[in-house]
C-alpha cells in the first residue's frame, strides 16, 4: 500500500498497485485545506495507472462547497476520463446531508465515461469492481 496523501483527521488517501485501486477515507469535507491538494494527488495516481477509485464518506462530516463540485465537473473528473479512470465508487456517508453531495458528485461523474457506482461499505465496493472487471 502506497499512501498517496494523509491529513489526520481529514482524509486518508492510499494506493494498491497490485490491483490498480485507489481508496479514499475522508473524515471532513469541508472547511480545511487539503481537498485541493488531496485532489491533486489522487489525478496523479491516475496518471500513473490507477483504474480503481473508491471514495468512502461514510464517516464523513460537511459537504463541498459549490465551487468545488464546479471543480470536480471542469478539472478533475475529465482528468481522471482522460487518464483511464475505470471504476469510482463512493462509499454513502450516513449523514443525509452529506449523502446530497456525494450523490450528487456522483451523478456528475458518471457523464465522463468511466462507471460509477454506490456503495454501502468499501468491502461492497470492492466487490463492485471485482464484478465489473468480470463483466467487462
Amino acid at each position: 500500500m502506497i499512501d498517496v496523501y494523509t491529513a489526520p483527521g481529514v482524509v486518508e488517501t492510499t494506493y494498491d498497485p497490485s490491483t490498480r485501486t485507489m481508496s479514499v477515507i475522508w473524515r471532513k469535507l469541508s472547511g480545511h485545506e487539503h481537498l485541493r491538494p488531496c485532489m491533486q494527488a489522487q489525478v496523479e495516481q491516475v496518471r500513473r495507472g490507477c483504474k480503481h477509485l473508491i471514495v468512502d464518506v461514510s464517516e464523513a462530516t460537511g459537504v463541498l462547497a459549490d465551487e468545488h463540485q464546479r471543480w470536480f465537473e471542469t478539472d478533475i473528473f475529465p482528468e481522471y476520463s482522460r487518464c483511464g479512470l475505470e471504476h469510482l465508487i463512493t462509499v454513502l456517508p450516513k449523514s443525509a446531508l452529506t449523502q446530497l453531495g456525494a450523490k450528487r458528485w456522483n451523478q456528475t461523474a458518471s457523464s465522463f465515461g468511466f462507471r460509477t457506482f454506490l456503495a454501502a461499505s468499501r468491502d461492497d465496493a470492492r466487490k463492485l469492481i471485482e464484478e465489473a472487471k468480470s463483466a467487462a
